[in-house]
């Protein structure tokens, strides 16, 4: 299997950074036998906020110099450089790990792998798309802060509220933006949905034998332009995206999908889970055939994914054996939360659900301690990282005593 390991690559896409900061070889961090280097983190820290925040590597830095937002960006998880090198650290440790572990299933790792590069391809690929035609307007921001004055427990307006108050009203903006490009794209392509739609029917139809038809692996599902999707293409995509996201077996996923409630569920729904999927092959094809697209920032925006998606397909392969729900942790969470299931009995799907929240909540909690144990035996060495930290926080002070010092001169001139 070729996989390309985190970090590798190519030299010419290294972001610049601070003019101050070290040289692009010196490293950050070294981790057992690998290094992260001071370019690869700023590139890697700058195309993640761009992505979470939509903002250019200059807007980013501005609101790093706020010191209105000081307090805010000591608490962000991205923003704040230490919090950003801590997840990269982390990530780098799980990404070895899984690929060196011959207990995974190797087709589930690529395919956890595609999925992911779909994901961040067509994320990024829309981001530099729509973000120039989304402007924000301020009365628009007045109505976002009047419509959630209750959740906002009623806080004085500034420019903290007002940067996050604009992101929130920019994402809606975004998505609404986004699904009419998508929509558009899709009407555009040439989609054929054949043989999905006869399999969604054989598969609610059964047959005189009250037995589902077998399904043909190899038959055409869809047909997206020049590109084909098989059945059994499409179930991998379909049972990985929903393991990586729960702790349901083949069976399980098949109940919960068979509950009518789950027919508008992204990932559940095979009718929803296909449009996103054709969505996504149409979005990565158009981002590498468009010459605008900063290839070297793609191929890092990509890698940021799958950063996150494999690292997560190993916590929850390795740990899901030792996570247990009681019958007693069910009921109790029925019981504390009944208002939520709107009067609907404990029967085989409430169970389910339940069952997947309370695994959920174990999960984090065992994640963290996992990674929090890997960090402890692996060697890894951060002093590069807290030397360059040290030589902006040096840079920022003399930065601020010469402009003090200057207001001064000219205040005593006049």
């Amino acid at each position: 299997m070729k996989i390309r390991t985190f970090f590798t690559i190519c030299a010419a896409s290294l972001i610049a950074v601070s003019t101050f900061s070290c040289g692009k070889g010196d490293w950050a961090v070294k981790i057992d036998d690998d290094v992260i280097t001071i370019d690869e983190f700023y590139k890697y820290y700058y195309a993640q906020n761009k992505i979470m925040l939509n903002k250019s590597k200059d807007e980013i830095d501005k609101l790093l110099a706020d010191p209105a937002l000081k307090d805010v960006i000591k608490e962000h998880p991205t923003l704040n450089k230490t919090n950003f090198m801590d997840f990269l650290v982390s990530r780098k440790l799980l990404m070895n790990k899984a690929y060196d572990d011959k207990s995974l299933d190797e087709k589930d790792l690529e395919t956890v792998e595609e999925l992911f590069t779909l994901q961040g391809v067509g994320t990024y690929y829309l981001i530099e798309k729509l973000k120039d035609s989304i402007t924000v307007e301020d009365s628009e921001i007045d109505q976002f802060y009047r419509a959630n004055r209750n959740q906002l427990k009623s806080a004085p307006m500034n420019d903290q509220l007002t940067e996050y108050m604009k992101q929130q009203v920019f994402m809606h903006k975004f998505e609404q933006k986004s699904s009419e490009m998508v929509m558009d794209l899709i009407a555009e392509a040439k989609v054929v949905r054949d043989g999905f739609q006869k399999y969604i029917a054989a598969q609610s139809t059964p047959n005189k034998d009250s037995k589902k038809e077998k399904i043909d692996l190899d038959e055409t599902a869809v047909e997206i332009d020049d590109e084909k999707i098989t059945i059994g293409q499409f179930l991998d995509y379909y049972y990985t995206q929903n393991k990586i996201l729960s702790n349901m077996t083949k069976e399980e996923i098949d109940k919960m999908a068979a509950d009518p409630a789950a027919a508008e569920h992204p990932t559940l729904s095979k009718q929803k889970f296909m449009d996103f999927l054709i969505s996504r092959k149409l979005l990565y094809k158009k981002a590498m055939d468009d010459k605008k697209i900063d290839e070297n920032e793609l191929e890092t925006v990509t890698e940021l994914f799958r950063l996150q998606g494999i690292p997560t397909y190993y916590l929850m392969q390795k740990l899901k054996n030792d996570i247990t729900i009681t019958d007693q942790e069910i009921e109790k969470f029925y019981v504390e939360n009944k208002k939520h299931f709107k009067g609907v009995p404990i029967n085989e799907q409430v169970t389910m659900t339940i069952k997947q929240q309370l695994f959920m909540k174990k999960f984090e909690q065992k994640s963290s301690e996992f990674v929090m144990n890997l960090i402890a035996e692996a060697k890894v060495n951060r002093e590069g990282f807290k030397n360059h930290l040290q030589a902006l926080e040096d840079a920022a002070k003399k930065d601020a005593k010469k402009k003090d010092d200057t207001a001064g001169k000219d205040k005593a001139a006049k």
